[in-house]
């Protein structure tokens, strides 16, 4: 049982570093309790939903509620550059590699982020996978 909770863990982390990779940015406004204060990360005064010195979204949130929100976020939602990439990948790799080089990176998941969601992934369905289990006998060598 452990097992299946410690694949279940890597898929969510691989699912959390996947986004914290691609840099997606948060689409929430700024509560009223937050419309006058200072940015958490850099101390300028916030203006809008994020702060106009480094970009971080004015609203920290310190839930376990929103912790979870974003676990399943992290793990379900797969947007529309999924879609992009995934079909490339397999019919025509060569191409995808060609336009990521040529500097076309909006469109396509970066190639780290790619290469963690499988990795974490092939864990997550190995771990469901029974291991064979290996018998020896020594005989009279013994």
């Amino acid at each position: 049982m452990s097992d299946e909770l410690e694949a279940v863990g890597a898929l969510a982390t691989s699912g959390m570093a996947a986004a914290a990779l691609e840099g997606g940015a948060p689409k929430h406004g700024v509560p009223e309790a937050h419309a006058n204060a200072n940015c958490a990360n850099c101390g300028a005064a916030l203006t809008g939903a994020f702060c106009s010195a480094c970009g971080q979204s004015a609203h920290v949130y310190r839930s376990l509620l929103h912790l979870g929100e974003e676990l399943l976020h992290g793990i379900l939602h797969f947007d529309a550059k999924g879609w992009r990439t995934l079909p490339l990948l397999l019919v025509r790799p060569g191409l995808l590699t060609r336009r990521y080089i040529d500097g076309q990176r909006a469109r396509h998941v970066s190639p780290l982020a790619l290469f963690l969601f499988s990795v974490f992934l092939m864990f997550f369905v190995f771990s469901f996978i029974a291991a064979p289990t290996i018998t020896t006998t020594l005989g009279d060598a013994w």
